[in-house]
């Protein structure tokens, strides 16, 4: 009755584990720091796609988001998916205010 197109893979531990653990390249291979989040520049994709669902489902799915929106002109649903999701995460590592130091919250 349902197409496999509606259905995706599990995702596996290891391959998101690996993911960011490539993004943010920390000094030490073992373990992140919040020193590593604030200086790889995507501490807040990272925290948004281990704190929430819709962040890590557009992380998960950007591509087809971008294919999906370069029809329609632009950024469009993929650029506001990603902006919406990455709010919460700035917010939560401090990097909403680019003046004051992560380190000194």
């Amino acid at each position: 009755m349902f197409s496999n197109s509606f259905f995706q893979e599990p995702v596996r531990f290891e391959d998101v584990k690996d993911e960011i653990f490539d993004m943010v390249r920390p000094s030490d291979p073992l373990r992140i720091t919040l020193t590593d989040l604030v200086s790889c520049g995507q501490g807040d994709t990272v925290v948004s796609i281990l704190v929430d669902l819709n962040g890590f489902w557009t992380y998960e799915n950007r591509e087809v988001l971008v294919t999906a929106s370069d029809g329609g002109g632009g950024g469009g649903a993929a650029a506001s998916a990603a902006d919406a999701a990455s709010v919460p995460a700035a917010a939560a590592t401090g990097a909403a205010d680019d003046d004051e130091d992560p380190a000194d919250i």
